[in-house]
């Protein structure tokens, strides 16, 4: 005679312990920590990757500028901006003077761009936001570009400090993801800061 399992044989027989159960959930959890890691490094390579390519755009647009104009962006006197970070006015000012707009560097009065040309077309408009009341080049993180220019011109820029310089006419950089502004290229340096120091 065929034997048929009972209701309580089948339900023990289709069903996960609770000790099993655990384990598939720990499983999963496992797996799902791993592509969420996964996601996170690739979307930090990829901001990684936009910045990098926007400070080339920005460092092009300054290229192009000092081949029409023979000289950095300057102000009223024709003075360029000290060997220090731009402030965010002077940011302001630079990103203005690079898309076109006829001013100086330390006043709205004419004489940073009087051809008007846009040395800076192929960067996106999503990347310009206003900072604490400036117009500003932002990196995917949300915050300005940092520019630092050879204001002697001897191709040296002082890093923070004065302890050394960098044999370059400008530095461009991005503070990165934790914001922390140290931009000095060794390897002693910020690691998740995107640098550009370059000879024109």
């Amino acid at each position: 005679m065929e034997h048929y399992p009972s209701n309580t044989e089948r339900s023990h027989l289709s069903s996960f312990t609770l000790v099993e159960l655990l384990l598939v959930m720990a499983i999963i959890a496992v797996l799902a920590g791993m592509v969420l890691g996964a996601l996170g490094s690739a979307r930090s390579a990829a901001k990684r990757a936009q910045a990098a390519d926007e400070i080339n755009s920005i460092s092009l647009a300054l290229k192009r500028y000092y081949g029409e104009y023979g000289t950095w962006p300057s102000d009223a006197t024709g003075a360029v901006p000290a060997s220090n970070p731009l402030s965010a006015a002077e940011l302001q000012s630079l990103y203005l003077i690079l898309v076109g707009t006829n001013i100086n560097m330390s006043t709205a009065a004419a004489g940073g761009n009087v051809r008007k040309i846009n040395f800076l077309e192929s960067l996106k408009s999503s990347r310009i936001k206003t900072i604490g009341g400036y117009v500003n080049l932002v990196d995917p993180w949300g915050t300005a570009y940092q520019v630092r220019l050879d204001d002697a011109g001897d191709q040296q820029i002082p890093m923070f400090g004065g302890v050394t310089n960098v044999y370059a006419e400008y530095g461009i950089w991005s503070k990165g993801q934790d914001l922390i502004d140290n931009p000095a290229p060794t390897e002693n340096s910020n690691k998740d800061n995107v640098t550009s120091w370059q000879l024109k």
